[in-house]
């Protein structure tokens, strides 16, 4: 958790480079941090070599992304991040794993047919994240459906390999399938148009 929101937030800073983006983000991944201390879960050493390594990695994309195909550097972590199935345990892992594949994979999708443009007002962002998160929760509960929960919470490689797969699909669906939908003015632009439009007037 401490390396996920420490990346994010370089990320979004490298990108938004304002003093109350700063102040967000850095509040953001610090009650992160906190709570991970808090919780009891992680020693504050723990938290600390996690911000680092967030910290680092998103600097080392962002520096390399201009210079390297964006497949290639999927294909990097990837690679990296696979070394972890030899000796680590933790559902986490997995479910990181996971989304990391789905997150790669629809992302090369969209870049290539669909071409995402960013919403036009806060009103459809909103809206997209909303119905985003949705269809994660529902295609994740879906999943689950077919196989038996004793399967599913066992500490093995079956559930380990169920859990990396499931969230690889909701991932990949989320960002490789449902920008899709955005391409359909009737589907998305008329309605926030015409709530615009109103709120206009």
């Amino acid at each position: 958790h401490a390396a996920g929101s420490s990346s994010l937030s370089c990320s979004i800073y490298l990108k938004k480079k304002k003093p109350l983006t700063a102040f967000i983000l850095v509040l953001y991944t610090l009650l992160v941090c906190i709570s991970r201390m808090a919780l009891g879960v992680h020693y504050p050493t723990d938290v600390i070599v996690g911000v680092l390594q967030g910290v680092t990695i998103s600097l080392l994309i962002c520096h390399t992304e201009s210079r390297i195909r964006t497949a290639y550097l999927y294909l990097l972590l990837l690679l990296i991040s696979s070394i972890g199935i030899f000796y680590c345990q933790s559902d986490d892992y997995f479910t990181t794993l996971g989304l990391l594949l789905g997150v790669c994979a629809g992302d090369l999708i969209e870049r290539k047919y669909i071409r995402f443009a960013p919403a036009e007002s806060l009103f459809a962002t909103l809206a997209r994240v909303a119905v985003g998160s949705l269809l994660f929760l529902l295609l994740n509960y879906l999943l689950k459906l077919p196989f038996p929960q004793e399967i599913l919470k066992a500490d093995d490689l079956l559930a380990h390999c169920l859990r990396t797969f499931r969230y690889g699909i909701c991932a990949f669906a989320l960002f490789g399938i449902y920008p899709i939908l955005f391409r359909y003015p009737f589907f998305y632009r008329n309605i926030f148009s015409r709530k615009e439009n109103k709120d206009a007037n």
